[in-house]
């Protein structure tokens, strides 16, 4: 399964009135954890140097998807700005699946280009 996460520190306001949707100031935290049922992993689509370490803790697997800076530093999100994480979950017993599907190995796009009778066609690229 792909999971696309989105932290934002922006809303719209468009709701006169309703102090929920007001813009944010800078969001100060401290961790930020994927949790999934024991047994499965998440793997993230590329190389993250601030992607914590998975733990297996009884009944949940524990990702930090923003490894914790230790002692009372806190990560800063800017207000109106915003992060993407990208995984493939999936039980341990399908890890390579996982990596397949992270890696969008066998993905492929359709290009427009000429046939070989030099009629404009439509082509399969991966």
């Amino acid at each position: 399964m792909r999971l696309d996460l989105q932290v934002r520190s922006a809303f719209l306001a468009r709701v006169v009135g309703d102090p929920r949707d007001d813009a944010l100031h800078d969001v100060l935290f401290e961790s930020l954890v994927l949790v999934a049922p024991t047994g499965w992993r998440a793997l993230a689509d590329v190389d993250d140097p601030h992607l914590g370490t998975a733990v297996d803790e009884g009944a949940e697997a524990r990702l930090p998807m923003v490894r914790v800076e230790g002692g009372s530093t806190l990560h800063v999100l800017p207000q109106l700005s915003r992060f993407q994480r990208r995984f493939v979950l999936a039980p341990a017993s399908e890890q390579a699946l996982a990596a397949s599907m992270a890696a969008e190995e066998g993905q492929g796009f359709v290009l427009a280009g000429p046939t070989s009778s030099g009629l404009e066609g439509w082509s399969w690229w991966n």
